[in-house]
C-alpha cells in the first residue's frame, strides 16, 4: 500500500515540503526524501504536527519526517537552517507536537525530547536552557506512560495513562490550570480543580486549554470571545471531540460541528450546509471537513492559500472564507490535518 501526502497554504520556509518556498492555494504533493531521492511512503502518516514555519509527520512505522525552518533548531537538525522536502529524523517515536518555534517528540520508551527555541519555558528544560538545535531529552520522570501530547504557540500539555495532566510553557493567562506562576519552566502536574479522569480528551488554543468529556466542557485560560460564547450558550455538551484554533473552539456534537469564539475571518463553522461529513480538522485560524465522497472543504482565514482559491462570487475579500470551499476531490482520502495556515490531506493510492 502506498500513501500520498497532499498540502496547500503557507510555505515561506518550505514547511509544505514541496521543494520550493512559495505559498500555494492549489493542492500540491509533498515530497519525502531518502538518500537524496524522492519516494512515496508505504507507511501511513498517522500524525501531522505544525509549528509556525515547520512541520513534523509521524508514520505508522514510528519514523518522523521533518521539513521547513530550523533557524531556531526546531527540526533538531543543527546543520541546516531550512529544508523544503521531508527528511527523516533519527530515532523512533510514538507522539509528536509542535509550537511556534519548537518541537516535542516522545520516544517509544516514553522519554520527551525537545528542540528549538523557548524563551518562556516552551522547551521544558528549565530557565537556563531556552534553545537547543539537537533533540534533547527532558530530565523529568513522569509517573506514568504519556498517552497524548498537544502544543499551541507557547505551551504544551501531556496526558498520562492514569488520567493526570502535566504541562510547561507560558501559564500567565491560566492556560496551564490553577497556578500563580506566569511560566512553568519544567514539566509540572497541572491542577484544574476537578477529577481529570472524568474528562476523555483535551485541546489547546493560543492562550487556553479545554478539557471535555461526559462531564461537559471546562475552559482554562483567556480568549474573551470563546469565554463569552460559552457563558451565553451554557455549553454542557457531552462531546467526543473538541478542536481548538488559536482563538475559537469547535465542538463535535453527534454529526454537528458547533463553533464558539472569534469569527473575524470566518473561523466559525458555516452551519448552513447539508453536506454529510465524516471528519473535521482545524489549523491556527481555519478548518477542514472531509465528506463521505472523498471531497475536502476548507473554511476560515485563508491568507496564505490554505483555504484554496477564493471565489469572487462567494468571498467578501480574498482571505475570508466564511463558506465551505472545496480544495480537493479525488483518491481515497483517509485523513486531514490543519497547521499554521497550512492544510494537509493523506490519500491512499490504489
Amino acid at each position: 500500500m502506498k500513501y500520498q501526502l497532499l498540502c496547500c497554504g503557507s510555505n515561506g520556509s518550505g514547511q509544505l515540503g514541496v521543494g520550493n518556498v512559495d505559498d500555494h492555494n492549489i493542492i500540491q504533493k509533498a515530497g519525502f526524501l531518502s538518500d537524496g531521492k524522492d519516494f512515496i511512503t508505504s507507511k501511513q502518516p498517522i500524525s501531522i504536527a505544525c509549528g509556525g514555519n515547520h512541520t513534523l509527520v509521524l508514520l505508522e512505522s514510528n519514523e518522523v519526517f521533518a521539513t521547513g525552518s530550523s533557524e531556531s533548531g526546531q527540526l533538531g537538525i543543527d546543520t541546516q537552517s531550512q529544508i523544503n522536502r521531508f527528511l527523516k529524523l533519527d530515532g523512533l517515536w510514538k507522539l509528536v507536537s509542535c509550537g511556534w518555534e519548537f518541537s516535542i517528540l516522545v520516544s517509544m520508551d516514553g522519554v520527551v525530547y525537545v528542540s528549538g527555541l523557548g524563551l518562556k519555558g516552551e522547551l521544558g528544560l528549565g530557565k537556563t536552557q531556552t534553545r537547543t538545535t539537537k533533540l534533547t531529552p527532558i530530565s523529568f520522570t513522569f509517573p506514568d506512560m504519556i498517552i497524548d501530547v498537544k502544543s499551541s504557540m507557547n505551551h504544551t500539555v501531556v496526558r498520562l495513562a492514569n488520567g493526570d495532566f502535566y504541562g510547561w510553557g507560558v501559564s500567565r493567562k491560566g492556560q496551564l490550570g490553577l497556578t500563580s506562576e506566569k511560566v512553568l519552566w519544567t514539566p509540572t502536574k497541572l491542577e484544574f480543580g476537578l477529577n481529570p479522569s472524568s474528562y476523555t480528551g483535551y485541546s489547546v488554543g493560543k492562550d487556553f486549554t479545554v478539557l471535555y468529556g461526559d462531564s461537559g466542557l471546562k475552559f482554562f485560560g483567556t480568549q474573551d470571545k470563546v469565554q463569552r460564547s460559552i457563558q451565553e450558550n451554557t455549553v454542557t455538551i457531552k462531546s467526543s471531540k473538541v478542536l481548538s484554533m488559536w482563538t475559537s473552539i469547535h465542538i463535535l456534537d453527534g454529526n454537528r460541528l458547533i463553533s464558539y469564539g472569534n469569527n473575524s475571518h470566518g473561523q466559525l463553522f458555516p452551519t448552513k450546509t447539508g453536506l454529510p461529513f465524516k471528519e473535521f480538522a482545524v489549523g491556527s485560524e481555519h478548518g477542514l471537513a472531509l465528506t463521505n465522497s472523498n471531497s475536502v472543504y476548507a473554511w476560515g482565514w485563508g491568507e496564505h492559500g490554505n483555504c484554496g482559491e477564493y471565489s469572487e462570487t462567494e468571498n467578501r475579500d480574498e482571505v475570508t472564507f466564511d463558506y465551505l470551499n472545496k480544495i480537493y476531490e479525488g483518491d481515497n482520502c483517509i485523513a486531514i490535518a490543519g497547521g499554521c495556515a497550512t492544510s494537509w490531506i493523506v490519500t491512499q493510492l490504489v
